[in-house]
């Protein structure tokens, strides 16, 4: 995640204290990591930049708050999650996905996908990731991040339970429904095409 030269209790000291250096030194090693966070919950449509700009925002208002015990990575992963769920919130969620707003192509790769679930190269792949990202886009923000963690990202329960903050019981209880959820879309999109 970060390299390995870095001393996370030395530049954490340093920023604490003032150091701005020490905080670029922090940003620098640590931004990969939030970049693939923010990336993989946040559309290219989405303001990207402006989710891992309000990451480092809270890691510098929230510094004192970091506890030496835990990694540092896991830290600010959470912040970045929570960055994301928060951007994901501010945007309009759209209640239904009709089979008319899928383009042709991810229209192809449902109907693909049902066919052949075991064929996953090629444009149908490009096509499928698509389809699941206009699905995602559909739902709650946290029902989106939670399936995008534990199903796409295929994180433990108990990962993204931590990941998320919330317990390991109300993470099955939310995941059951974002389940239920993205189940009820597909199968009203399969609806629609039988008409």
């Amino acid at each position: 995640m970060t390299d390995a030269n870095f001393d996370a209790a030395r530049c954490v000291a340093q920023v604490q204290s003032g150091n701005d250096g020490a905080f670029r030194e922090l940003v620098d090693a640590t931004y990969p990591l939030v970049a693939r966070i923010v990336r993989s919950h946040l559309s290219p449509a989405q303001d990207r930049a402006a989710c891992e700009q309000e990451t480092y925002l809270r890691v510098f208002e929230r510094l004192d708050q970091y506890r030496s015990d835990a990694p540092l990575e896991h830290w600010i992963a959470r912040i970045a999650v929570n960055a994301c769920l928060d951007a994901l919130r501010k945007t309009k969620r759209r209640r239904e996905l009709r089979r008319a707003d899928l383009s042709e192509t991810e229209s192809a790769a449902l109907d693909a996908s049902l066919a052949d679930s075991s064929n996953s190269a090629g444009p149908e792949a490009a096509a499928s990731k698509e389809l699941v990202d206009h699905v995602l886009a559909g739902l709650e923000a946290e029902d989106a991040v939670l399936i995008r963690l534990h199903d796409l990202e295929e994180r433990t329960l108990n990962d993204t339970a931590t990941t998320l903050g919330w317990s390991l019981s109300w993470t099955k209880w939310k995941l059951a429904r974002a389940r239920a959820r993205v189940r009820a879309t597909l199968e009203r999109l399969l609806g629609e095409r039988k008409l």
